[in-house]
């Protein structure tokens, strides 16, 4: 008889990552912060998580090693590990977007050393009915959304609000399905024409990307505030001081990909200008967001936002409140995600098939 159930993980591990050390509480990185979770939710089910570095894939006991994402270079580097772990118990899990991982979505022979796929993609999953549907999720909030509503420090009033912000990363991609380049001529605008209402966060602006932007100078942005932290807490608190955020998706055109940069806004009243699938009223009432793709272009949205009333900018908030409070938020969550690996995975009364036609009804 079974004295053990096991799993192992890889999530782009560094190697201060491996040896367990991944878990480590002190480790703020959201994919990490999220394995924690995942780990403490299959310990309560009597599953233990570890890095793949500390399983034997050999060992009975070791039902699964589950890889979260896989792409090139990691098939250089890791790609002879991988392949001494059974194929039945090689799991892949798809979180990152085409424009990140070209790859991995468009090259079978990637994702043909898994023995199982869990993928939010829509049209890999029309084209592979064996693959597993999931969501991609909120890495820090998720279930502790409805407390942020109610902390004074996320309370600021209206009139002490910042009119807008984004948080995002100078990105470029040779895909052309990356919303990278329109992302930025947006901010730019709002840098140009409205730098004492708009501040923008995050990495790498103001540095060549590629060799176009090495002889001609990446974009400068004089509303660039810098980095923040890496963990969810820092940056639901910048969220706080702000009445609106743009929060444009890396790739707009697939139906499955949406992320917690439409419902991190929420748990600080800061209201999301979302530019995304169109799917996404599928998963959030309209009136909880402003849709990017209502609008010409950011001229007029600048309009819309600089001449909003306050009593519509408290409408938003007050649906955005209800959503999180709702049982609709629960498909952002990582319990949802954790839910759906189990069910299939491990939940041993539940048949595989039966599984995977119960979770493609939520999809």
């Amino acid at each position: 008889m079974r004295q053990r159930r096991i799993a192992g993980a890889n999530w782009y591990f560094e190697e201060s990552e491996l040896q367990d050390r991944a878990f480590d509480p002190d480790r703020i990185e959201e994919r990490l912060v999220l394995l924690r979770k995942f780990r403490r939710w299959l310990e309560e089910r009597g599953i233990e998580l570890h890095t793949w570095d500390m399983v034997d894939p050999s060992d009975p006991d070791v039902e699964y090693v589950l890889l979260f994402d896989w792409c090139r270079y990691h098939d250089k580097k890791f790609g002879k590990a991988l392949r001494k772990i059974p194929f039945n118990k090689r799991v892949l899990v798809m979180i990152e977007p085409a424009t990140m991982n070209m790859e991995l979505h468009y090259l079978p022979f990637y994702r043909r050393l898994f023995s199982k796929i869990f993928t939010y993609h829509q049209r890999l999953l029309d084209r592979h009915p064996e693959y597993i549907p999931i969501n991609n999720p909120m890495f820090g909030a998720d279930s502790d959304a409805p407390a942020y509503l109610s902390r004074p420090d996320f309370q600021l009033p209206y009139s002490e609000r910042k009119l807008l912000v984004t948080v995002a990363s100078h990105r470029w991609s040779f895909n052309p399905l990356a919303n990278f380049r329109s992302r930025e001529k947006v901010f730019a605008y709002f840098d140009r024409h409205f730098p004492n209402d708009f501040d923008l966060w995050g990495r790498y602006w103001g540095q060549p990307l590629n060799i176009f932007e090495r002889i001609f100078h990446p974009r400068q942005f004089q509303t660039c505030r810098g980095e923040l932290p890496l963990n969810v807490e820092a940056k639901l608190a910048l969220y706080s001081r702000y009445r609106f955020c743009l929060c444009f998706e890396n790739e707009t055109n697939d139906p499955g990909f949406i992320t917690d940069r439409i419902t991190d806004p929420f748990c600080s009243r800061c209201v999301p200008v979302y530019w995304g699938p169109l799917s996404i009223t599928d998963h959030v009432p309209p009136e909880c967001f402003i849709n990017y793709r209502d609008f010409k272009g950011p001229q007029e949205l600048a309009l819309f936002l600089k001449n909003m009333p306050r009593e519509r900018y408290e409408a938003y908030v007050e649906a955005m409140e209800k959503f999180v409070k709702s049982e609709r938020m629960h498909f952002f969550t990582t319990n949802y995600m954790f839910e759906t690996i189990y069910n299939y995975l491990f939940k041993q009364d539940v048949p595989g098939d039966a599984s995977r036609s119960s979770l493609r009804a939520f999809a």
